[in-house]
């Protein structure tokens, strides 16, 4: 059966009450054009979150309820016209400088999809100064004021994605690199199941700037809301519910901010415009909190790393350089803020997709032994919680179409 009257027959079936997406398990499939045809037509008409509210910049109050409530809020007028500008040009010369070191297009998120930061030897793009003076951005401080419910946040980075024309759907997932909190005291045993990291009050938030308006059909971000908090299972691609993949940030116009607790589950979805999809952020701390992992020198290798050039601090306000104080580079330190040579990272989640796009077991293979290829970790604490099998029933549906 052609992929083309594949998608057909799935939205059919869909339409007469079918609560599985058939499509998921073919997520490939969306890198083919008449494929994408098929799929466009429908998100034109049924993608984005109707319920989702724009907020005043000048009622932060009603934007850190909706924020506590959901996970996430928007933000609308943060940015002024120069700084759409400013910070869009600088993220479009990004682009193209990692683009010529993927000319075939693998990403670093998936295929054809980005993340800013992990090019880069800091791990961040806060050392440009269009990146880092939006930390003095008025309407989003009101906002993270009232977000964090104190002044005392702190700048962790800047990192953000972006994605092609073609891009399909990414898995759900969360961006909190671990669940259990590390206690000393069992290091040396396995993990108790005392506390999680969703246990915890408020402790990290993303601010995404939104460049050019983000509609049904250039990639808008995915939010499930209320799941900042949430044990239960978050589904593979091919378990998820159709009104879990529509449920997109969208309408909403350039110059938002998009603020989420990155313990919600979320997710990119394709982008099947004609044009690049930039969301660049800010992330921040709250200021009891602070990320450990490693030993020694390696010990803060995921947490407070010093990407902010002095230079480049020296031009924020004086508010500003106390919320970045942690990342800034102490007196006479250099940093290397240059790219990585290698910076494709094979997700293994959408192996397919790859070998779709020519690469060989070879290639997979190498990837493996320089590190560049991520999977989930076999016997990690979580996967059994998670419960991300495939679900059998399911795929007998979806063979049956």
């Amino acid at each position: 059966m052609r992929a083309g009257v594949f998608l057909v027959v799935a939205l059919v079936s869909l339409a007469v009450g079918d609560h599985v997406d058939p499509l998921s398990d073919h997520v490939c499939e969306l890198m083919d054009e008449d494929v994408q045809d098929a799929l466009r037509e429908d998100l034109l008409k049924h993608n984005c979150m109707k319920e989702v509210e724009l907020v005043e910049p000048s009622n932060p109050q009603r934007a850190a309820r909706l924020f506590h409530r959901d996970g996430f809020v928007v933000v609308k007028d943060v940015l002024k016209q120069e700084q759409i500008n400013s910070v869009k040009a600088r993220c479009t010369n990004i682009a193209e400088e990692i683009l010529e070191k993927d000319p075939r297009r693998l990403g670093n998120r998936g295929p054809l999809r980005y993340s800013f930061g992990p090019p880069h030897k800091t791990g961040h793009i806060i050392h440009y100064p269009e990146i880092a003076q939006l930390i003095d951005v008025p309407e989003l401080n009101d906002a993270l004021r009232a977000i964090f419910g104190n002044d005392r946040y702190i700048v962790r980075g800047s990192r953000g994605d972006f994605n092609l024309p073609g891009a399909p759907y990414q898995v759900m997932h969360n961006d909190v690199g671990r669940d259990w909190l590390f206690d000393p005291a069992t290091s040396e045993f396995p993990d108790t199941g005392r506390i999680d990291v969703r246990d915890l009050p408020l402790f990290h938030v993303v601010s995404s700037f939104v460049l050019s308006d983000l509609n049904a059909i250039n990639a808008p971000i995915r939010q499930i809301p209320m799941t900042q908090n949430s044990h239960r299972v978050m589904p593979w691609l091919d378990d998820e519910p159709l009104w879990m993949k529509r449920s997109t940030l969208c309408p909403v116009p350039a110059g938002s901010v998009i603020f989420r607790d990155p313990r919600a589950w979320h997710g990119g979805t394709p982008n099947l415009s004609e044009g690049i999809r930039l969301l660049p952020n800010l992330e921040y701390y709250a200021y009891w909190y602070r990320y450990k992992e490693g030993k020694g020198a390696n010990q803060s290798i995921n947490q407070m790393r010093r990407s902010l050039p002095r230079e480049v601090y020296d031009t924020l306000s004086p508010e500003g350089q106390h919320r970045a104080r942690e990342i800034v580079t102490l007196p006479g330190e250099e940093i290397d803020t240059s790219m990585q040579d290698d910076i494709t990272l094979i997700w293994h989640d959408v192996i397919d997709c790859y070998r779709k796009m020519g690469v060989t077991n070879e290639e997979i293979e190498e990837a493996k032994r320089n590190g560049l290829y991520y999977a989930e970790k076999e016997g990690a604490p979580r996967r059994d919680f998670y419960g991300r099998r495939k679900n059998q029933q399911t795929n007998a549906v979806k063979d049956e179409l």
